[in-house]
């Protein structure tokens, strides 16, 4: 890719008391990475 960068994405969110959150707050990331990666195809 452009970048040169082809190793894995790590995405952190912890806040366990919070299980919801989190899983939105993860969904929302991936959302976001997957727009970035496509306008970078």
């Amino acid at each position: 890719n452009e970048l040169g960068y082809t190793g894995p994405l790590t995405i952190e969110r912890e806040i366990p008391q919070e299980p919801e959150r989190q899983k939105a707050e993860i969904h929302h990331a991936v959302s976001l990475l997957n727009e970035i990666k496509a306008k970078l195809a």
